[in-house]
């Protein structure tokens, strides 16, 4: 079942004191709404979903990309001479491949 987070905010509020919030207050509050039957089935769109997963999956990939450029370029930068133990990094890097 998705629930609002605002919903498990209200059960929480009215159920307990403290503004404590962890996994197990929110599991018991999400367990309350759907005991009680004011929690609704909500169903997520396909479409957009998807989308936001390309979307996600597309910035990972560049994410990875740059840190891989990053010390590639650190590597040009900072080496005098073109053996694998020069990196600035201290790792074997550009004479090894990606």
């Amino acid at each position: 079942m998705v629930v609002n987070p605002l919903a498990t905010f209200r059960v929480r509020e009215a159920r307990q004191l403290s503004r404590e919030k962890t996994d197990l207050t929110d599991a018991e509050q999400i367990a309350e709404l759907c005991r009680t039957g004011l929690g609704t089935r909500t169903q997520l769109e396909t479409r957009p979903y998807l989308a936001l997963r390309r979307a996600w999956g597309e910035y990972v990939r560049l994410r990875e990309e740059r840190a891989r450029l990053k010390v590639l370029v650190a590597h040009q930068l900072y080496s005098t001479d073109s053996s694998p133990s020069s990196c600035a990094s201290g790792r074997i890097c550009c004479s090894q491949g990606p």
